[in-house]
């Protein structure tokens, strides 16, 4: 069979010496090639670093225009309301579990973790 990449059979990896270079210069670059930069090692709150993660990140889908959904041709008047108090409803129950959960913890957790957990609630008592 035929080596048609590698016709000569030429080693394509091998490297030649650096011309007059002596070998105890060698073993001196090895080391200065194997010593690592002292990093100077500082803790950094887990959202700052989140932060800038996301003030980083580039995003791949183009700014789109937000649509306007003319909801009448798509629901019943009838179904509109039903829908409405299904939300209500749940805006409610979820603003009770966050006075609820304000009442029992105070300032432990954060706003974000104590809506996460009231819509949980929510999940639990109602799903």
């Amino acid at each position: 069979m035929d080596n048609s990449v590698n016709r000569i059979q030429i080693n394509t990896n091998y490297q030649l010496n650096n011309v007059g270079e002596k070998p105890e210069g060698k073993a001196q670059q090895k080391e200065e090639n194997n010593k690592k930069p002292e990093v100077e090692n500082k803790q950094v709150a887990a959202g700052d670093v989140l932060d800038f993660m996301n003030t980083q990140a580039a995003s791949v889908r183009p700014v789109e225009n937000p649509r306007v959904l003319n909801i009448s041709k798509y629901v019943t008047p009838e179904q509109a309301a039903r829908i409405g108090g299904f939300i209500s409803q749940f805006e409610n129950a979820v603003a009770d579990g966050l006075n609820a959960i304000e009442a029992e913890l105070g300032n432990a957790i954060s706003d974000d973790a104590k809506l996460d957990l009231a819509v949980e609630i929510f999940k639990a008592e109602n799903m």
